[in-house]
């Protein structure tokens, strides 16, 4: 279950919760130009998203334990609930 504060998004996995800051649009803005500038190579896009989720506090290992859809959830929800 995902859940919204002001600032983070929770949720539990592994009965541990964890946090992830919402991303700010220049962060966002930050995070495309890098996806366009490794466009042609998917495993330097996945590297990327890693790099994001963490600058956004998700541990690496959290991430790497998540399933597509779950990263996909995820990824959505951070980007629906930007700050302004």
């Amino acid at each position: 279950m995902l859940n919204f504060n002001d600032e983070y998004l929770t949720f539990e996995r592994d009965g541990k919760k964890h946090e992830v800051k919402k991303p700010s649009q220049l962060e966002i803005n930050q995070y495309n130009k890098d996806l366009k500038a490794c466009a042609k190579s998917p495993d330097k896009a996945e590297l990327v998203l890693e790099s994001f989720l963490s600058s956004l506090g998700l541990d690496t290992e959290i991430y790497k334990g998540l399933n597509n859809s779950q990263a996909r959830v995820l990824i959505k929800e951070l980007f629906d609930q930007e700050k302004n």
